[in-house]
């Protein structure tokens, strides 16, 4: 897996909380072709009712406004899962900052019960 120990075990974390929740993985690190050709990678992919939904692990604000960007170019929900409550404000300031939005900023407690309603 890609990414430090935090965005390994939160990786890791996700894909249990999914499975628990009843969501189908359909893939860890998962290439996807984006429209003007170039090809990038999603932490995790799970299958949802009106197609994919794309979880991408924030364990600081620096690479979020890409990761939103990606999501929105493939027409595909994203949620941010961040490590706590400091990376939380760090990611929602960035987001602030610019015209980009996630459908969910979550923390790791708050994951499983947003799955189980999705």
């Amino acid at each position: 897996m890609r990414g430090n120990g935090l965005h390994r075990w939160l990786t890791a974390f996700a894909v249990r909380q999914a499975r628990a929740a009843g969501k189908r993985v359909i893939g860890i690190e998962l290439a996807r072709r984006l429209p003007d050709g170039r090809t990038n990678v999603v932490d995790i992919v799970l299958e949802a009712d009106a197609g994919e939904l794309f979880i991408e692990i924030e364990t600081t604000a620096s690479t979020v406004l890409v990761n939103v960007a990606k999501a929105a170019e493939l027409n595909t929900p994203v949620w941010l899962l961040v490590p706590s409550a400091t990376a939380h404000r760090a990611v929602v300031t960035r987001l602030f900052d610019s015209i980009a939005e996630a459908d969910r900023i979550l923390l790791p407690g708050e994951l499983r019960p947003a799955l189980r309603n999705s």
